[in-house]
């Protein structure tokens, strides 16, 4: 006798695509076969589950593996061309499931179940479907990722939230439909439970966030990812609702667990939060002050706080204010690991570029392995014999490894505070929704709190490892901060052609003086009176030898610092003594709609003022290089359009100035007065990747809209 507690018929599809073999990932295995398991123990019979699986029952690869362990000191080869020739890269085997119906992972494979096996269905049924696999943003999504149309990657296709939701419809609406997804930007099919009735689900990300859990190297782990927790949690509780409460206290990723009554809910706070023009957080303590105070929620969320170190939450407006300081310990973290990687990069491809593999092109995986290991040794040993090499590397990986730390529990914590708000949000609803909306949410709890398996285990939720308080990751990101200089420079780069001669035989190559291009103003070294153009040979007595050494020694020193440089300035030679800075943070990225600070831009030159932001006219910034044959193409249409839409130009560029009045003198009038933008502060925080760039300001200094590249036309609204 089937242990299905008070269910006519369960049907279950488990769902994996994967795109193809070497992206259909092991964990997608591991997790089907968990939930298929979890099933069959619970009396749900094995003809009554169908699994979508990548190629289905064909022959052939269709799953990534990585079970390898790792080589102690590997990191010495990241980012260099090495470690791609000697990456074994991942094993791709076959997948078969004996003892159940195995489908492709289809469109019209799923379709035809609908049809058929889903139109048979009838009152009091359930269909549980289950997806654990990559997923795909809304194609059209607006500039902050809006857009609810997200997709399942499928085996070499995807279906959108709408596609599945119209394939559905064979389905009769008097059967429950159980959605537990758990692909990146699952969130989008949540409003399938809003379109259809009887019909919620469980979701690890919203629609516009990647999910976590599903990787190659996952291989044999039950740990790691909102799938593994929501199983694991429906075992428990043996509903939808209880198995979310489960992940939201276990899973300690970034994933965002929530349900389709906590999106129905959020829909409304925010349209009544804009109607009434307070926020949401208000929003929802109006309501937490009417609920009781020993509420389910309240405890969970206190469980929550403890574990993932955000210290008390009593309601959401504090809960708010944890995410304003964890993002903004993000913001840092994130600032001083993008100038140790590159740092950490120049360091180990000189290295790199002492020694050759020599991989054949045809080495199998285990070949390379050798190989891989084989240099990492000689790596290691030649950093041993360069004096001070083997520490300065250490030095600048553990920067970056810790940065890359504390960032990812920070995502984590930010995860944890928004559960938090989820949970909130569902005491207040009550309190809050007029009757009408409350209805469609209590119907949507009524789905998502039903029994779904019998004979739950009533597990206890036990948490996972609490996780250092945020304010501990302050002082911690304060740490990492790096030295300056306030220096633009010229370096010989690793990849200078003069240098392979040398490196192919094993000479280390020596990198010379750097040239000063530009001296930020008030900065350290403007204060030492360091000049555009000068030469500097050594730091503290020690001679440049290797490109980015005198970075390094910035980033090395501590605020208040003295360092003493030897200094060539035309024929004389002068001893400068600089007094090292903490690194300046950098401009936060804005978000469309969002005001613009003002910009750290220095005039090239001084009788040309650069027009100001936010002063009432619109700006239009361009960032532009005096290479970038697009760039210089766009200047007389831009000055047309300019004038058409009555906006002013700044001109940015983080070229040094001397490479700007070089190209000017052979150019001609330049129509924009033009901001130098030293060490590309600006330009990352608008984060350009290419040139030309378009950034539109309104008269209020507000982000617009930006527009990329030049093929004839301003990319950006009329």
């Amino acid at each position: 006798m089937s242990v299905v507690a008070s269910l006519a018929v369960l049907k279950v599809l488990l769902l994996a695509g994967g795109g193809k073999a070497t992206e259909n990932y092991d964990s997608h295995a591991l997790h089907i076969r968990n939930a298929a398991a979890l099933l069959t123990s619970r009396g749900v019979p094995a003809t009554d589950i169908t699994i979508f699986w990548a190629d289905g029952t064909a022959p052939g690869p269709d799953r990534a593996v990585d079970s390898r362990e790792g080589i102690p000191g590997e990191w010495i080869l990241g980012e260099t061309p090495m470690d791609r020739e000697t990456s074994p890269g991942v094993e791709v085997l076959d997948t078969q499931f004996p003892g159940y119906t195995v489908r492709p992972a289809r469109r019209d494979a799923l379709k035809r179940w609908f049809k058929t096996d889903g139109a048979k269905l009838g009152p009091g049924d359930t269909l549980l479907l289950a997806v654990t696999d990559h997923g795909e943003p809304d194609p059209h999504a607006g500039p902050n990722g809006e857009g609810h149309d997200t997709r399942i990657t499928l085996w070499g296709e995807s279906i959108s939230q709408m596609q599945l939701l119209a394939d559905m419809s064979p389905v009769p609406e008097t059967v429950r439909i159980s959605l537990l997804m758990s692909q990146c930007f699952s969130g989008g099919f949540a409003d399938i439970g809003l379109a259809r009735q009887n019909t919620c689900g469980a979701f690890s990300a919203n629609a516009n966030q990647i999910a976590y859990g599903c990787f190659a190297d996952l291989a044999g782990r039950t740990d790691v990812g909102h799938f593994i927790h929501t199983i694991d949690g429906l075992a428990a509780s043996g509903t939808l609702g209880g198995a979310t409460e489960w992940a939201m206290l276990r899973d300690d990723t970034p994933d965002q667990p929530h349900l389709t009554s906590d999106e129905l809910l959020s829909d409304w706070l925010d349209d009544e939060a804009e109607r009434r023009d307070v926020t949401p957080d208000a929003l929802v303590d109006e309501g937490l002050a009417k609920a009781p105070m020993f509420a389910p929620e309240r405890a969970l969320a206190a469980r929550i706080a403890q574990t993932y170190g955000l210290g008390s939450v009593p309601d959401a407006s504090t809960m708010g204010h944890v995410l304003d300081t964890i993002d903004e310990t993000q913001f840092q973290a994130t600032s001083w690991r993008d100038l140790w990687l590159p740092a950490l990069n120049s360091a180990r491809r000189w290295l790199v570029g002492h020694f050759e593999a020599n991989v054949k092109k045809e080495a199998n995986g285990a070949e390379r392995l050798v190989v891989r290991r084989a240099a990492v040794e000689r790596l290691a040993a030649l950093a041993r014999a360069e004096p001070g090499l083997e520490d300065l590397l250490l030095g600048l990986f553990d920067r970056h490894a810790q940065a890359e730390e504390l960032i990812e529990r920070l995502e984590t914590q930010a995860a944890a505070a928004l559960r938090i708000g989820d949970l909130y949000a569902r005491l207040a609803a009550p309190h809050l929704l007029p009757p009408d909306e409350r209805a469609r949410w209590e119907a949507l709890r009524r789905c998502e709190t039903s029994p779904l398996l019998g004979g739950a285990t009533r597990a206890p939720l036990v948490a996972p490892p609490a996780l250092p308080l945020v304010a501990q990751a302050q002082a911690q990101v304060a740490d990492l901060r790096p030295g300056y200089y306030g220096v633009t420079y010229q370096d010989r780069g690793e990849d200078d052609p003069a240098a392979i001669p040398a490196r192919k035989r094993g000479v280390p190559v020596g990198q010379g003086p750097i040239v000063v291009q530009a001296v930020t103003p008030g900065g350290p070294a403007a204060r030492a009176d360091l000049r555009v153009g000068d030469q500097v040979l050594a730091i503290d007595g020690e001679a440049l030898t290797r490109p980015g050494r005198f970075r390094e020694t910035a980033f090395f020193s501590h605020p208040g610092q003295t360092r003493r440089l030897d200094v060539q300035r035309g024929t004389e030679r002068r001893t400068v003594s600089l007094v090292a800075e903490a690194f300046p943070l950098g401009l936060r990225p804005p978000a469309i709609g969002e005001v613009v600070p003002a910009l750290p831009l220095t005039p090239l030159e001084p009788g040309r003022p650069l027009p100001e932001i936010g002063r009432g006219d619109p700006v239009v910034v361009v960032f532009w290089e005096t290479w970038c044959g697009p760039c210089k193409r766009s200047l007389p249409v831009l000055a047309k359009w300019a004038v058409a839409h009555h906006v002013a130009v700044i001109a940015v560029t983080d070229e040094g100035a001397v490479t700007v009045r070089k190209f000017l003198k052979g150019f001609g009038l330049f129509p924009f007065p033009i901001g130098l933008d030293p060490g590309g502060k600006v330009k990352t925080a608008f984060q350009v990747e290419g040139t030309p760039t378009f950034v539109r300001l309104d008269g209020e200094g507000r982000f617009l809209e930006v527009g990329l590249g030049f093929t004839g036309s301003i990319p950006l609204k009329d």
